[in-house]
C-alpha cells in the first residue's frame, strides 16, 4: 500500500514540475519572437525600430536567465545597429555619396535610374 502511495505522489510531483516548466517556457518563446521581429525590422531597414525591439527582448531576458547565448547575440546586433545609425548620420557620408562614380561619367544615381527602366 505504501508503494502505491509513493508512486501516486511521485507522479503528481512529476506533473506539477512539467506544468511549471511549460508555463515558464511561454516567456522564453516571447524573447525568441522579439528577436526574430527585430531581425525582420533590421532586414527591412527600420534600424531604430529594430533597436527598440532588441532592447525589449533584452529586458525580458534579464527576467529569465536561460537565454545567455541569445543575450550575447542581441547585444552584438545592437552594437552593429548603433554603428550603422551613427555612420548614416555622419555628414561626410552624405557628401561623398553624391560624388561616387561607378563608370566614368555615370553616377550611382544615374545607374539606378537605368536599371529601373
Amino acid at each position: 500500500m505504501l508503494i502505491y502511495l509513493f508512486t501516486i505522489i511521485s507522479a503528481l510531483a512529476f506533473l506539477i514540475i512539467i506544468s511549471i516548466r511549460e508555463f515558464s517556457m511561454v516567456g522564453n518563446n516571447m524573447v525568441v519572437n522579439l528577436f526574430f521581429e527585430g531581425m525582420n525590422d533590421e532586414s527591412i531597414g527600420n534600424f531604430k525600430e529594430a533597436i527598440f525591439t532588441y532592447e525589449k527582448a533584452l529586458r525580458r531576458i534579464k527576467r529569465n536567465i536561460l537565454h545567455d547565448y541569445l543575450k550575447i547575440k542581441i547585444v552584438e546586433r545592437l552594437r552593429v545597429l548603433n554603428i550603422i545609425i551613427e555612420y548614416n548620420k555622419a555628414p561626410y557620408f552624405n557628401k561623398l555619396d553624391d560624388r561616387i562614380e561607378i563608370l566614368p561619367g555615370i553616377s550611382k544615381f544615374e545607374l539606378r535610374d537605368v536599371s529601373n527602366n
